[in-house]
């Protein structure tokens, strides 16, 4: 279902090293807040009737690219810590039988995954279902993606290619 993940993710880390997002050392719970953020934003794209992909200028915007953050935040920490997307997670939420039957539900999910992986602690033991977590809501927007005919890898590709050619740190921003 989502193949290219793991080729794409360390050309996402690379490029946020070079904006400056790890200068300095992030913590785990200000990286899944940042992961909340970008989940919240497709709920308001959703909630503002927007499609999936849109253009505003040059930058893509709409439900399916917000979700493609989410994926890319993930992505860049698991790069940072020298993980990869485990597609046991694919088997996972393929038995989860409301992956996508309703938005609200399937936004509740991908959250409760994140959170999930932050209130693992540090043993090693629970670094690895912290993991799992993450590739778990990885699998879970591969899922919507593929419900809605999109291409999960095709629309990072496209997010990833603006975000190059952002200004460094954003023009500032804190985290």
């Amino acid at each position: 279902m989502i193949e290219g993940i793991n080729v794409i993710q360390k050309e996402i880390h690379e490029n946020a090293v070079a904006h400056g997002w790890w200068e300095s050392e992030r913590s785990f719970g200000e990286i899944c807040a940042l992961i909340h953020s970008e989940l919240s934003e497709a709920l308001e794209e959703y909630r503002k009737n927007q499609p999936n992909v849109y253009w505003v200028a040059h930058k893509p915007e709409g439900i399916a690219v917000e979700l493609a953050d989410a994926v890319i935040r993930i992505l860049d920490y698991m790069g940072r810590e020298g993980l990869r997307f485990d597609s046991l997670a694919e088997s996972a939420v393929s038995k989860d039988k409301a992956v996508f039957e309703d938005f609200g539900d399937f936004i509740a999910r991908c959250h409760s995954d994140i959170s999930d992986a932050y209130l693992r602690s540090y043993t090693e033991e629970d670094f690895i279902d912290r993991t799992a977590a993450l590739s778990v809501c990885i699998a879970r927007i591969g899922a919507y993606f593929e419900a809605n005919g999109l291409d999960l890898a095709e629309i990072i590709a496209i997010k990833h290619a603006y975000n190059k050619e952002r200004p460094y740190r954003h023009g500032g921003k804190k985290i």
